[in-house]
Formats: C-alpha cells, structure tokens, sequence
C-alpha cells in the first residue's frame, strides 16, 4: 500500500497553520508601521531630521565617507529618540489591553510585530534622510568606509523604538516617556551650571553612561573593518538583548527564563567583545593602512619635488593639496626644493602607522576646505616653516622668531596665489606672524610685502637664500634689498598698540604685552 499520499496530507493542516500564522503576523506588522507612520510624532521627527541635514549643508569643509558616516549617526540618534516617543503609544495599548483582544496571534507575536514595525520605519527614515545627505554631497565621496559600519546607524535607530517597548513592557505605564521628556531640559540646565552639586553630579553620570554604551570602544575608525565589525558585532548584541529583554516580560516562567538565560549569554559575548576591541584598539596604537577597507598599503606620489601620503581613499585630494602649495614652493629658489617635507595625511579617529621623517614631514587629516583662508595658511605655512626649520606654533616648546627674516617670509608665502582678498591675505599674514612675537619692522615688512609683486620678492629670495633663510637672517636686510622704507626702528617683540596701528582689522596680538611670552627663548 502507499503512504506516500497519505503522509503528504498529515502534513498539510501544521503546514497551514504556520502559513496562516505567518501572513497574520506579516498584516499585523504592515497594520502597526502604517499606524506609526501616520503619528504626528513623526512628521517632527523627520521635521527635525530634515532640519539637521540642512543645518550639516552649512558647514564648511568637503564632506567625506566617515564625515557622511557620523553624520548618519547623528540623524539615527534623533530619530530614535522621536521613534522612542511615538512607539511608546502602541507599547501602551499592548502591555494593558493585549489579554482582552481576539486574535489569530499570541501576546509574544503581537509584540514581536511591533518590534519589527518600528524598527522598519526607524531604519527606512535612517536611510531616506542619510541618502539625502549623501545625493546632497555631490557623490562619490573620498575616504573609505568598511562594509560592516553601514548598518551601524540602522541599528542604533532601531534600538531607540526596541528600548521604548522594553521599558514599557516591565513598567505596563508612560514613565519611559515622561523620564526621557524630562531629560533634555535637565542636561540643558546642567549645560548652563543652574543646578546643585547632587544633581549637576547625577546628570553628569547619566551623559557619561549614555556616551559609553552608544561608544564603549577607545577608537571609532570605521573606514578599519576590523574596528567597524566589533562595532556592528556589538550593536547587533545590544539590539538582541532589547529584544529578548521585552519578551521576559510575557509568558510563563519557563518562558522569562530562558529569555533571561539567552540575555545573560548576550551580555557576556557583548562584554567580551568590547574587552577585546578596547584591548586590541586604542588611540595610542597605530594602525597600518592594510587594515583599511580596500588598501593595500601606503599610496605615496610625488608632485614636483613634494611627497604626498594620503589615507587610502583620500588620493583624489592630492591634486587639490599641490593646487594649494604650488604657487608658494614655486617662489622658492632651487636649492630649498631639497628641503621640502612629506605632507602626510593621519586619521582624523586613529593613529596612522606610517613612516615618515620626524623633523622633515607636515601632517594634515581627513577635512579640507580649499576656499577656507585658514586651512590654506595652515597647509602652506606648515611646509614653508618646515624649510625655513622654524619650529611649529604648536609644540610644547615655545620660541619668539624677533626680527628674524625667515618669519616674515613664512608669513608672506601663505599669502600668495590667486583668488584671495586683501583682508583675506592679511589674516593669513597676521596667523603666521603672531605665535613667533614679530616686532614692528617685521609687522611693517610683512604688511609691505603683500603689496609687491610676487616675481620681485621671489627673485631677492633666490639671489640670497642662504643669508635670509638662517637664523642670523634680519627683516631690515630683507627690507633694503626690496628697496623697502621702513619707518619702525624698535627690533624687540611688538606690543599690542604696535598691532592695532598697523593690522587695525586683524585680531592678533592680544598677548603681545604679556611677560610671559616676551620671555620665550629666541628660535635657533
């Protein structure tokens, strides 16, 4: 006799009934995201999030991966809490009114459908409004992005909605709603030092321990896949422990324990996962350009004479660096080429391991604005001050350059090119001026030389080099070999008034009149 028929129908009704199952859960879940979508909350929420990414058009600076990439993480962070606000609702009506509805679907699966409604909606707001940074950005982006940091900010809005019906599932009230409601004005009066020591203190401990569960590792570098997938590892455990976390508050005993016992084993490899990250990771290791996402190794070329070191991904910029420097190395006679530096790109969230030479190398990162008079001054007057071997404006070591000629050719080479203003050359000018304490023949030569034309001062650079370039090198030299008249006769460091006179628009030289720095050792 054959079975086989008779088996075939057996199976048929528990066949059945899991596909029943499974379209009422499907309806239920497209029920509760056409509902949530249709909360007013929401159109806030995508109000605020839209104001964000116009607000984020504003800044300055060339938008790239890992720029785009906190961005995203900054919309997810809104909308999950505007998801945590409007969930709360829906949460409410299943904790107290789920034992008196009929349906084809248990309290467990109901909630489930809720969960995995919210976190849709969540998600597709996350990726409308990220996208429309991106488009907003005049794609592709430079920089690299490991895949494994893509859906760290789907995630992260996911649990916004997830936490929301966990809390409220165990307190059956709108307490998470009203605590959270409450939060924002009590950071902003701990912001502005309006409350007590006791309180002050307790809104510090919460922003700390909001910060470290949202970033628990030392190093967020997501173009590292390694990094990025100890993040997306540990966001995924987080998200898992909301879910079983909302579930131990329905069923039986039998039930809340085994959700309790998956919770513990989600908490333990969380733990251990960021141990391990925070241990294998820190700001003070390097890491190599092979654990970048898509690299292989250093990408270094060389322009006319200047090496550039960009991150991988960032080798589109060169051209824009060499845009920048050239019309500066260009005045340089030929005997300083040998002496320009490496200009190296570090990590703007991690160390970059790259060698390169300690006293003949400028660093720059991961943000560029070409249009910027203070990004183009800091790039070119790092190269120029390393030809000149003055020491940077920025080491622990301080030392005053009075009346020496190679800081007011310094100062005057991040003025040069095309497309700048008077005022803007001028605030170039006074930047590059200031740290080293110029006294009035060097405020006076400086402000001359970005009246003359470049060829000229070229050319007295080229005929003598070795004399103005040294230490021993003065600013009235320079002067007279311009045929420059120089009314300042004082050589000590400028004072205050001296600034005002002669750079009324420029705000520089606040500390002029300060003993302490009037008695920096003099730069060698």
């Amino acid at each position: 006799m054959d079975v086989t028929p008779l088996r075939a129908t057996a199976g048929r009704p528990g066949r059945s009934r899991v596909t029943r199952r499974a379209a009422a859960f499907a309806r239920l879940t497209w029920f509760n995201t056409v509902r949530l979508c249709r909360n007013p909350l929401l159109a806030l929420g995508m109000a605020a999030g839209s104001y964000m990414i116009m607000d984020m058009g504003r800044a300055t600076g060339v938008l790239t991966l890992e720029s785009w990439h906190n961005r995203a993480g900054s919309i997810a962070t809104v909308v999950g809490v505007v998801m945590f606000a409007v969930v709360t609702f829906p949460a409410m009506r299943e904790a107290r009114y789920s034992t008196a509805l009929v349906s084809p679907l248990g309290r467990t699966s109901r909630l489930l459908s809720l969960m995995a409604a919210s976190s849709l909606v969540s998600t597709v707001m996350v990726a409308v409004l990220a996208g429309l940074q991106y488009w907003m950005a005049s794609p592709p982006l430079v920089g690299a992005l490991s895949p494994p940091a893509y859906p760290a900010p789907l995630l992260l809005a996911a649990a916004g909605p997830l936490l929301s019906i966990t809390l409220v599932a165990w307190t059956r009230s709108y307490l998470p709603l009203v605590v959270v409601g409450l939060t924002m004005p009590v950071y902003a009066l701990y912001g502005v030092s309006l409350l007590d020591n006791s309180l002050q203190s307790a809104a510090f401990r919460m922003q700390w321990a909001v910060r470290v569960t949202m970033q628990p590792f030392k190093v967020r570098a997501p173009s590292v896949t390694d990094v990025a997938a100890h993040y997306l590892v540990y966001a995924v455990l987080a998200v898992a422990v909301l879910v079983f976390l909302a579930l131990a508050a329905r069923g039986g005993r039998a039930f809340r324990a085994a959700c309790l016992g998956t919770i513990a084993v989600l908490l333990a490899c969380a733990l251990l996962t960021v141990a391990h990250g925070r241990q294998a990771y820190t700001p003070l290791k390097p890491i190599a350009d092979s654990q970048v996402y898509g690299a292989h190794g250093p990408s270094c070329q060389t322009r006319e004479g200047i090496t550039y070191c960009p991150l991988p991904g960032y080798e589109p910029w060169v051209d824009r660096w060499h845009e920048t420097l050239a019309p500066a190395v260009d005045l340089l006679p030929e005997e300083a080429h040998g002496r320009l530096p490496v200009v190296w790109q570090d990590g703007s969230s991690y160390e970059r391991d790259l060698d390169v030479p300690e006293d003949r190398s400028v660093m720059v990162y991961s943000y560029m604005n070409p249009g910027w008079t203070y990004w183009r001054a800091e790039l070119v007057g790092g190269v120029v001050r390393s030809v000149l071997d003055l020491s940077s404006p920025y080491e622990p070591r301080r030392c005053r350059a009075t009346d020496q000629s190679r800081v007011v050719i310094a100062a005057w080479l991040t003025t040069v090119g095309e497309g700048a203003s008077r005022t803007e050359r001028l605030d170039a000018l006074t930047m590059g001026l200031d740290p080293y304490l110029p006294s009035p023949v060097d405020l006076e030569v400086a402000r001359a030389l970005v009246g003359l034309p470049e060829e000229r001062v070229g050319r007295v650079l080229e005929q003598h080099w070795d004399r103005l370039s040294s230490p021993g090198g003065r600013t009235r030299e320079l002067a007279e070999l311009l045929g420059l008249r120089v009314r300042a006769a004082s050589g000590r460091p400028a004072t205050s008034d001296d600034w005002r006179r002669l750079y009324p628009h420029q705000p520089y030289g606040e500390v002029a009149d300060e003993p302490v720095w009037r008695g920096l050792p003099v730069c060698s």
